[in-house]
């Protein structure tokens, strides 16, 4: 056959679902499986795993797209059918743990209706059922069904549909988990019709939806309840009925492990059902019936067609535990004949034995039980013996048990470790249990061949000396008593308790026992209750199984064992075994009873339902113990159950030990009832027997519930009280108490008793209906009466042409039952393949894709469009980027602005003065001077004089301008208490001279009062003026230790940017000690004015160009030694920045008042207002419509907190307090929010240039634990293909956690993994904390000895504060305690000496382990357990340990001792030898930790760019380090608080930042953490991290997340270029990198208030969804044209919201129109990916104009921008031009491919390149989505016009 032929040939067999994700709605419904159960259900618990989540008070499993598997790969045809292959999406996501990596998903056509679908381990074999099962050799080739799976790339998801019609028969949704001992699949069903599974107790045939129901499976013994629990069988079996047309289907989840099935409706109100098992693979067998009996002869037609029993055993059969002896029989069958019931076997219970031994006698009370049975044997009875498994351990005198030893066949532990330490002697390692002996018992291993040999020769033996005619073999489960508990409840008395107890391991106790541990008798709550070890191993010669796979074989095993030993003890003679416990199969074997009843009327209604279950399963002769084996029944429920019992197949009253007798003959009412129904019964068993027949033949039913019969009836599928005998005979027992009446319905057909008329056969034709009308009456019954019988006269569904029923008649006399041909399946299938109802995949291809599956919102991430976009539209509409003027590149940005661009200079006034005298008048206003016309008049200032002093003065300054703040204003100025607003009081405000209580209100006093004035004239200084500052009344004070004088300065440096200082003026104060770049001149054209009054102080910035006023103080100044503080009013309510602590928007919150404190902390995040790693005192104010805005940093490092509020006019306000230095004030006047980033970083320091592979995704945890951990998460992140450059490494690499060391246990091959992940072309980043153990005399740990020898540690500042008990070698350091299990000692990177060490140290390490990054963690420092007392570091009573003011992170957070040292070292520790305390450089420990690190790698990775990962920073860190932003959590709202994280930090100068991907502390469940992956592609610094003790939350532990990871980090990849870029501007001229929307469009108003979207520099717009379950986001899409970054189809013309569908695999991200975006065909890592061609997205505007860069170099040496890539390029009429700077030989051998033009308005008819015509096959045109997309291959080093002719 050819390979065309071939694939025609299989259009019938595979067909590819285009599916979405699982609806939300849909995802609630399927429950998260606790192990507890749903009691304990919480959100907590839901936490616990990562493949939960919790919504809206549910927790459900997680989205397939997360929590699956993916489809890798094309089908592969087999002989059969075909295979898929599977990866788990994402190991991350589990639920247990033990995550199958790859699978295979394969089909295996059987017969036209059966279709077998398998899913299992791609790489090791696992379990599989040993049950031999039926299958055609070959399949057929015409099916009744299609099946459809995802496509490649896609969750697995599948289906099988009936062809005919459609039907859809088994639709999976949701994730489907596969787990070392959790298997679990969801499937939506066609309809509630759903019955079968077992063996459990039920209340109705038909199986309930609402409300939810869980039944588990797994042999058990377990008497009867009305509770939804597990009994004896294991049957995974369901039929549904799918329409009302009867069409019906039955499915069989071939699996023996433990396992329950929950059925529930969706909320939609649609069927569901979740499947669970522990082991083993999921084997399912689908067959299509039409009609639910057609289904019974299809399967057992595969498990095998149930035994002919011989008719003897159809007779009544009687039996009870009790008869004590062979009187108690003989007695009973005496009063059996004198009532003349109807009997034919006599059954024995385990009193006929010896001490209860198997194949024994009690040689007393049944000593002639030989002759007993001879006496029955003379009566026409048959006798059936009871034997139980279990064997005592009498090895030397118990003949059954020695030859059992010497042939080897009992269950062993599967290791001698397990052997219980009180083994008793000659029990080797047999599992040792206790059941009905006196005596411990051992358990016969029936899979054994041997055990089949030894078993044969027992019976036979045993039948020579009792001639039984069946055996009956119970507790075969098999049972245990007592397992787990202190002893068994039968135990001798007086012996030591002992039981079976089990040890502790996975299979004993698995992670999920299922349901079963939690209902019935489990008292040990374990899966081995009632039974064997789990962990006991068996074996059928070729194989060895765990008795955890097997243990539901057991029955099966030990009835094969017993039918092939009775076939030799009667090899002329049916053999008759009647098992407890069954599996299919066992049908072909044994008689089933439905256990240990109770005599319950519930009871006798469910046996009913118990009975129809097992005729679907294959056990038709099947019935219960009737009367009950439990309990005593009454009169009147015996007669009934009689009643109903004489129409069981398997008919026999049974009772228990100690119960009175209830034989039917015991009552004179019961025995009469019983005789006449007994007879009835054996008038009517040729007609059983004739069923029989047909079943063992053919396959099929018995007894058969309504449905069978009439399955387009749908009244009747739900009648469980009434059942068929086969087709014709109806039975409707009466099964209430009391009951002298009862509905009986009758099916659409005629009926005539068979008791009435005068021939039993004879059809009575008016019994039929009128009008043949189904109709339901009441039919009177007696105690004197059979239950209602009738014949069924007219054609039942499966009536017409069965080939299995043509011979019927042959067993029955009279011509009641001829009857033409019934249609089944086999006649009418092949009619079924032909008709219409195709599937809608049929037709084409399996292996053709649907192209137009991918032009919708359900494409691929990755498909089709540039994800990464350039920062090249700043030329746009109104709302125009402030990104523009900066660029080195960007000559004349400002032309090309309209409305909302630049403030317009040619309105800036210039006034140059060549000198200038300064002087107050008495008005305290400023007179100015100049020589020449340099005095100028703002008109906005009214009567206020703008000068310019000598030539060298920058800027304007004015003085007594401001108007006396009312006392209104002050009144919202509250005092700062150092215990908090909660002790406000008047008595406690009146402890503060600086505070007033007025209106219930502690506010601070008047600025006239408390605050300073100004003495003297303003004095000249070059580059500015400073004042002399007086305090107004000494008296008034705060915290005491005010300073009397002070100078404000003003400093003129660049047009933007002013300098106001506030110092003593009369002795030096701490100042930060960070450098900052400052112009040596001032620059001469100003955006600003100050403006001071004399008496009291105010001081004001004005913005020249509008007199905006941005800075206002308010009230008084307070300048204390340790306290200082000044309030200003500001310009408008959009306040922005200030870190780095937790605020949950990224605008400030001024209403109500909010507080947040600013130092440098180790703090784990968390919602609470409070301070974490980093000291960022800076903020910006957008003031106006126009989008005019300034920042302000307060340069100080001491420990400081900053409030919002209104003050009482609604007027916004801010208060800024600090605990030290000096109040140094820069003022950044943009005019917009871009331009201030850059003005900002151009002065602290423009951020660091990433190398290329920084961007790629990173990876990391805390708790790998070994080399191995690290090998395991790299191989399943390559086997689902996500990309990846960096692997990080905690602390837990390290040797007892101690720096520049590693473990030499777990971690021995760290080098060889290192070079393995180089190889990879992978990085690595060590992390190393500052704290270094005080291991001072260590000989081989040496690295504190070189820093005691630099003298590098930081000390204390007097001596007199050094611990008594400090170790001598530790001299002065100050020794605190972290990772390391010593103390440890701190360097202080504040001094060369240290930066000398630490590039040692560095060095040394990097030539035992070549890192490739540092990751500088704890360097706030942190230190544990501070001031706690126990030994831990205590900072003494001193100002700077306790200040008076300690600003309020001392009550916020984790700070247990409410100091400010908590978490830290002593404020009064000494750095710099003396030059600096704690108390004023703390916070800039990561700053100067980052600059060593720096520097230190500098040296050692000579011409290479350092990568530093920082978690403490301070301004200015952004030229040495990224960040992250610390210890979140998995949240959803600490997902959301990373976005204004990352968007401050990029205020900030580090825009290489990001979060801890899925969250560092808690598990996540799969949706978080897949939606924070889609989050996280576009951090800048994107990693995932989490910590020690949590579940691996690595992109591949969860399939769903997996794909979704591996899809958007595939974007991100091939966006990587355009990032790439924007990380160049930043480098080069200080732009963020990840902008708020107000960045990028600063007069919309909108835009300032969202904080969950945001944008890739100015073109690229992300819009996340982060509320759990969401599947839809409202996006703000500002003035512009946006395209869907995927399809290319536009999206928005904004402004406007809109709500955007985002199912958990679709992050809504958007290109703007404008712009260029360059990319590259995404690899695994950057190296690969640098290699690959590049490709253009052209995203045109309303004019259909475009611009952006590539910007390319070698991508890690140091930045020579002459050296690199620079190309600008335009698409304008219709034209794509590319103009290159520079740096042609770096992208030498690199060629642009593929150029995307989104919103391109029609089909060109010409496309050229420097005027030659392409080919018009080298470009396609969507005219749906207006995308055209043009293949090149243009040199990158070569300018090129690209024309477009339409």
């Amino acid at each position: 056959m050819s390979t065309k032929e071939t694939l025609i040939h299989v259009l019938a067999l595979i067909n590819f679902l285009a599916l979405a994700s699982a609806q939300l709605t849909d995802l609630l419904a399927i429950e998260c499986p606790f192990p507890e159960g749903q009691d304990v259900l919480s959100e907590e618990e839901c936490a616990r795993y990562s493949a939960c989540q919790w919504t809206e008070g549910r927790c459900h499993m997680v989205d397939a797209s997360e929590g699956s598997y993916l489809v890798t790969g094309k089908p592969i045809l087999t002989e059969r059918g075909f295979k898929v292959d599977l990866v788990k999406a994402n190991d991350q996501i589990t639920m247990f743990g033990g995550d199958v990596e790859k699978l295979v998903f394969e089909v295996i056509h059987h017969e036209e209706y059966h279709l077998q679908i398998k899913i299992y381990d791609a790489d090791h074999a696992r379990y599989e059922v040993p049950v031999p099962v039926n299958l055609p050799e070959a399949p057929d080739i015409t099916r009744l069904y299609s099946v459809a799976v995802s496509e490649e790339g896609q969750p697995l998801e599948f289906s099988v549909s009936r062809k005919s019609n459609g039907n859809l028969l088994f639709k999976s949704f949701g994730a489907l988990t596969f787990e070392d001992q959790f298997l679990q699949v969801h499937t939506t069903l066609p309809s509630t019709y759903l019955y079968g599974f077992g063996e459990n107790t039920q209340q109705s045939f038909r199986r309930s939806f609402e409300p939810r129901t869980t039944f588990p499976i797994f042999a058990r013994d377990q008497p009867i309840g009305t509770e939804e629990m597990n009994v004896y069988g294991h049957y995974p079996y369901y039929m549904v009925m799918e329409d009302d047309e009867g069409n019906s289907h039955s499915v069989l989840l071939f699996n023996s492990n433990a396992m329950e099935y929950s059925t529930y409706l969706l909320d939609d109100g649609s069927p569901a059902m979740t499947l669970r098992t522990i082991g083993g693979i999921l084997d399912f067998h689908v067959f299509l019936g039409p009609y639910p009996e057609d289904l019974v002869h299809q399967y057992t037609g595969l498990v095998g067609n149930p035994m002919n029993p011989p008719y003897w055993a159809l007779g009544f059969q009687l039996s009870r535990w009790g008869y004590n002896s062979t009187n108690g029989v003989r007695e009973t069958r005496e009063r059996m004949r004198a009532m003349g019931i109807p009997q034919d076997v006599q059954t024995l219970d385990i009193d006929y034995m010896d001490k209860r031994k198997d194949f024994t006698y009690d040689p007393e009370a049944w000593a002639d039980l030989p002759e007993l049975i001879q006496e029955l044997h003379n009566d026409n009875l048959k006798v059936t013996l009871i034997l139980d498994p279990a064997l005592v351990i009498d090895f030397d005198n118990y003949q059954p048990s020695s030859r059992g030893k010497a042939s080897d066949v009992f269950i062993k532990w599967g290791d001698e470790s397990l052997v219980p330490s009180d083994q008793e002697p000659g029990c080797e390692d047999y599992v040792v249990g206790y059941v009905w002996p006196e005596e411990k018992t051992v358990f016969p291993d029936f899979l054994k061949p041997e055990t089949h040999v030894w078993w044969q020769n027992e019976l036979k033996e045993f039948h020579d000396v009792l001639p039984f005619d069946a055996i009956w073999i119970d507790m075969n489960e098999p049972s245990n008593f007592g397992t787990n508990l202190q002893q068994p409840w039968n135990w001798p008395s007086g012996k030591d308790p002992w039981s079976l107890k089990c040890p502790n391991n996975t299979l004993d106790l698995p992670p999920y026992p299922t349901k079963m541990v939690r209902v019935g008798d489990n008292q040990s709550k374990m899966i081995s209750d009632h039974t064997l070890c789990m962990s006991a191993k068996q074996t059928d010669g070729d194989k060895t199984y765990s008795h955890y796979d097997v243990h539901s074989l057991y029955g099966w095993s030990e009835t094969v064992a017993t039918y092939n030993a009775l076939q030799q003890i009667h090899p002329e003679v049916r053999p008759v075994v009647l098992s407890r416990s069954t599996f299919p199969g066992s049908g072909q074997y044994a008689i089933h009873w439905l256990g240990d009843n109770a005599a319950d009327w519930d009871h006798m209604h469910m046996s009913i339902i118990g009975m129809l279950d097992f005729n679907m399963f294959g056990l038709p002769l099947v019935g219960a113990d009737i009367c009950g084996f439990f309990n005593e029944p009454d009169m009147e429920m015996c007669a009934r159950w009689m009643q109903l019992g004489a129409f069981y197949p398997f008919s026999r009253n049974h009772n228990t030990l100690g119960a009175r007798d209830q034989d039917p003959a015991v009552w004179p009412e019961v025995g009469a009832i019983s005789r006449d129904v007994l007879n009835l019964r054996y008038k009517y068993l040729p007609y059983l027997y004739t069923l029989f027949h047909k079943a063992h033949n053919h396959g099929g039913s018995v007894v058969r519930p309504l449905l069978n019969v009439y399955p387009s009836d749908v009244t009747a599928r739900d009648v469980d009280d009434q059942f068929m005998w086969g087709t014709k005979l109806m039975v409707a027992p009466v099964v209430q108490q009391g009951a002298k009446s009862r509905d009986v319905y009758f099916p659409q057909d005629g009926e005539v008793s068979a008791t009435e008329g005068t021939n039993e056969y004879e059809q009575d034709s008016s019994a039929h209906m009128d009008g043949g009308a189904s109709a339901t009456r009441r039919t009177p019954t007696s105690m004197s009466r059979t239950p209602r019988l009738t014949w069924m006269a007219g054609l039942s569904a499966t009536e017409g042409t069965n080939e299995y029923e043509q011979d019927s008649s042959a067993h029955m006399d009279g011509g009641g039952l001829q009857r033409p041909k019934e249609p089944t399946s086999m006649s009418r299938t092949p009619r079924l393949t032909r008709m219409a109802g195709a599937s809608a995949t049929e037709g084409t291809n399996e292996y053709e894709q649907d192209s137009s599956a991918h032009k919708d919102g359900g494409a691929s991430a990755t498909e089709g469009t540039n994800e990464y976009e350039q920062d090249s539209s700043a030329h746009k509409d109104g709302g125009a980027s402030a990104t523009e003027g900066t660029n080195e590149y960007e000559q004349d940005s400002s032309a090309h602005m309209d409305g909302g661009g630049f403030s317009d200079r040619r309105n800036q006034r210039t006034v140059r003065c060549h000198s200038a005298s300064i002087s107050f008048d008495d008005r305290c206003s400023l007179t100015s001077h100049c020589l020449d016309k340099a005095t100028r008049r703002d008109p906005r200032r009214s009567g206020k004089m703008s000068f310019r002093g000598a030539v060298k003065v920058a800027l304007v300054a004015a003085l007594c301008t401001v108007a006396v703040t009312g006392q209104e204003a002050v009144q919202a100025i509250e005092c700062p208490f150092p215990e908090g607003q909660d002790v406000a009081s008047e008595t406690e405000c009146a402890k503060y001279s600086a505070c007033e209580w007025t209106d219930g209100k502690c506010h601070m006093t008047s600025n006239e009062k408390g605050g300073y004035k100004v003495v003297g004239d303003p004095i000249d200084t070059g580059r500015g003026f400073k004042v002399n500052l007086q305090k107004a009344d000494p008296t008034v004070t705060m915290f005491g230790d005010d300073i009397s004088n002070l100078v404000l300065e003003v400093i003129y440096h660049e047009n933007y940017h002013v300098q106001i200082k506030i110092s003593d003026a009369d002795s030096y104060r701490y100042e930060v000690p960070v450098p900052l770049s400052l112009p040596e001149d001032p620059e001469t054209d100003p955006l600003y004015t100050v403006e001071v009054t004399g008496e009291p102080l105010s001081l004001n910035v004005k913005r020249r160009s509008n007199g905006n006023l941005l800075f206002q103080t308010v009230g008084p100044l307070t300048y204390e030694n340790q306290f200082l503080q000044f309030t200003t009013s500001l310009a408008s309510t959009y306040l922005y920045g200030f870190g780095e602590n937790t605020h949950m928007s990224f605008r400030h919150v001024f209403d109500p008042r909010t507080s947040f404190p600013i130092f440098a902390r180790d703090q784990a995040i968390r919602t609470e207002e409070m301070n974490v790693y980093g000291h960022h005192p800076y903020y910006m104010v957008m003031e106006d419509d126009e989008g005019n805005s300034h920042s302000v940093l307060l340069f100080n490092s001491n420990a400081m907190e900053y409030s919002t509020f209104l003050l009482d006019d609604g007027s916004p306000a801010l208060t800024m307090r600090t605990t030290g230095g000096i109040i140094d004030l820069h003022f950044f006047l943009g005019p917009y929010p871009e331009d201030l980033t850059v003005q900002y970083a151009n002065m602290v320091g423009n951020p660091t240039f990433p190398p290329y592979w920084a961007l790629g995704f990173q990876l990391s945890r805390w708790g790998y634990n070994s080399t191995e951990a690290v090998r395991e998460t790299r191989e399943r992140m390559r086997a689902v293909g996500i990309p990846q450059d960096v692997q990080h490494f905690d602390i837990d690499y390290m040797d007892s956690r101690r720096d520049f060391t590693y473990d030499q246990g777990r971690w021995a091959d760290l080098p060889d993994l290192i070079r393995e992940l180089h190889t990879e072309n992978m990085r690595v980043s060590l992390i190393l904390d500052p704290a270094i153990p005080n291991e001072f005399e260590s000989t081989t740990y040496l690295t504190p000895a070189r820093g005691k020898a630099s003298d590098v540690f930081i000390k204390w500042s007097d001596k007199a504060y050094i611990p008594p008990d400090q170790m001598e070698c530790c001299g002065d350091y100050m020794v605190g305690n972290v990772w390391p299990d010593s103390g440890t000692v701190f360097p202080d990177f504040l001094k060369q000496e240290t930066h000398d060490w630490w590039q040692n140290e560095l060095h040394l390490f990097y030539e035992v382990l070549g890192y490739d990054a540092l990751w500088i963690d704890m360097n706030e420092p942190a230190n544990f357990n501070t001031n706690m007392g126990n030994g831990f570091l205590s900072c003494p009573e001193n100002n700077l340990d306790s200040p008076p003011y300690p600003t309020m992170m001392v009550r916020v957070g984790d700070s247990e001792s409410k100091r400010i040292s908590d978490h830290t070292i002593c404020m009064s520790g000494n750095q710099t030898d003396g030059t600096y305390v704690h108390y004023d450089v703390h916070s800039l420990y990561g700053w100067s930790e980052s600059e060593a690190t720096f520097k230190a790698l500098e040296a050692l990775f000579v011409k290479k760019r350092p990568v530093i990962l920082s978690r403490s920073t301070f301004p200015g860190s952004g030229k040495y380090a990224f960040h992250w932003l610390g210890d979140n959590s998995a949240e959803w709202d600490h997902m959301q608080m990373s976005i204004i994280g990352m968007l401050d930090f990029n205020m900030f100068g580090i825009p290489m930042v990001g979060a801890d991907i899925c969250g560092f502390n808690k598990e996540p469940s799969m949706e978080m953490c897949a939606r924070w992956m889609e989050l996280g592609a576009f951090y800048p610094f994107s990693r995932n991290h989490n910590t020690i003790g949590a579940a691996a939350q690595d992109p591949a532990a969860w399939p769903e997340v997996a794909e979704i990871s591996r899809d958007i980090l595939l974007l991100r990849y091939k966006y990587l270029p355009y990032l790439y870029a924007l990380f160049h501007r930043a480098h080069m001229h200080g732009h963020s990198v990840v902008r708020p929307l107000l960045n990028v469009f600063p007069t919309d108003l909108t835009g300032r208030d969202i904080d969950d979207q945001f944008m890739w520099g100015d073109n690229l717009m992300i819009a996340p969804v982060m509320k759990e379950g969401a599947t839809a986001r409202d996006v703000y899409f500002p003035e512009a044209l946006w395209y869907d970054l995927i399809t290319g189809t536009l999206a928005a013309t904004g402004p406007v919201t809109q709500t955007v569908e985002a199912p958990l695999e679709v992050i809504p991200v958007y290109v703007r129109g404008g712009s260029i975006l360059p990319w590259q065909e995404p690899a695994l890592t950057t190296h690969e990916s640098r290699a690959n061609p590049f490709g253009l997205t052209v995203a045109l505007d309303a004019n259909g104009n475009a611009e952006g860069e590539i910007f390319w170099d070698d991508g890690e040496e140091e930045h020579v921008m002459s050296e690199a890539y620079m190309s600008f390029l335009t698409f304008e009429g219709n034209e794509l031009s590319s103009q290159i700077m520079h740096g042609h030989a770096a992208v030498k051998g690199l060629n642009l491919e593929k150029i995307s033009f989104y919103g391109y308005p029609s089909n060109p008819t010409d496309i050229s390149i420097n005027g030659t015509s392409i080919a018009s096959t080298d470009w396609t045109f969507d005219s749906e989505f207006s995308v055209l997309e043009v293949l090149v291959i243009i040199p990158l080093d070569e300018e090129y016009v690209l024309k477009i002719t339409n």
